[in-house]
């Protein structure tokens, strides 16, 4: 076995059984299963894929070498496993606990206070030859709470905008630069919204979905510098007491510069099947995770040329970088 390939294993070992949330007496009343680690996840689809190889490849090579065999039990979506796990902890079923947990970041507030989480504070602790200095520090904070390391960051994500290049080239867009901010948002999508020939319906919008959760806490995060939505650094410092956008100007300035998107006519207010509206043609862009890139070049199969830009700023005073 080469260097090499030894310390990508040793990697995936740590960020397997490292990854997210550990709960002491997971599985504790059953004492057949030896050194089995039972692994409640969320990731299908590509990412379920990807997330086999890494157990079977965990599984033939250091598991085989110490007797330790991880069984991935996939549970639905993130919300799904937040809401089983939010269950068994609040019924105090240990024996039903997973050894291991892949949460988002809302589900971190599930555990946070529990007495059952092995943190990775405590695990590095206790190895002294494992650093955490090689992570990005954005990651890391994203499951810190009261400076305590819940979880370990595993799939860590960011939005991107993606856009149908044709369809830029098709009305006079430049096909290699994306909307910069939510001015040229509102630009292009009322440019790229295309009418049914018979003029009775819509054709193509330019932009497809509606600003959750997820897409504000960006656009509010980075305005000012560094903005949150809640007190408590966003709930990490401590419990959060009160929203902060209500009172700061964040929401009114994200506001105003959407309402201008919305005016351009060519957004589509799609809260589900947006993914597939965009594969289908049926818009010109779209906002999503990283880690949505392989299913939608799969999923487009060449039918259109996909271009992937940063996510519009609010405006051109936004500069602050969160994820």
């Amino acid at each position: 076995m080469k260097l090499g390939e030894h310390k990508f294993r040793f990697l995936v070992l740590i960020f397997l059984l490292s990854a997210l949330s550990l709960f002491a007496g997971g599985r504790g009343e059953d004492q057949n299963r030896g050194n089995e680690v039972v692994f409640w996840h969320y990731s299908s689809g590509l990412q379920g894929e990807a997330m086999s190889h890494l157990v079977d490849q965990f599984n033939a090579t250091i598991g085989q070498e110490k007797g330790i065999v991880v069984r991935p039990i996939y549970q639905g979506k993130a919300s799904d496993v937040s809401t089983k796990l939010r269950a068994t902890l609040q019924t105090n079923r240990k024996g039903d606990l997973p050894n291991l947990v892949q949460l988002d970041s809302t589900g971190m507030v599930d555990i946070r206070n529990s007495p059952l989480l092995v943190t990775i504070d405590e695990m590095v602790s206790r190895d002294t030859a494992y650093s955490l200095d090689e992570l990005l520090s954005g990651p890391l904070l994203s499951v810190t709470y009261k400076g305590v390391l819940l979880g370990m960051p595993f799939n860590a994500s960011t939005i991107l905008l993606y856009y149908n290049k044709d369809a830029f080239r098709e009305v006079g867009l430049d096909p290699q630069r994306g909307p910069q901010d939510l001015e040229e948002l509102a630009d292009y999508s009322g440019r790229l919204l295309k009418m049914r020939g018979d003029g009775k319906g819509v054709e193509r919008y330019g932009f497809a979905g509606i600003p959750t959760t997820y897409e504000l806490v960006s656009w509010i995060g980075q305005q000012n510098g560094l903005s949150y939505l809640t007190d408590q650094g966003n709930g990490h410092d401590g419990e959060a007491t009160r929203v902060l956008f209500d009172s700061d100007g964040t929401m009114a300035t994200f506001l105003d510069a959407w309402r201008k998107v919305y005016e351009s006519g060519g957004v589509a207010n799609l809260t589900s099947d947006v993914t597939q509206q965009f594969v289908a043609g049926r818009s010109a862009m779209m906002v999503a995770s990283t880690s949505t890139l392989a299913t939608l070049i799969e999923a487009i199969g060449g039918r259109f040329e996909l271009g992937v830009g940063f996510l519009p700023r609010v405006n051109a005073e936004a500069t602050g970088g969160v994820n």
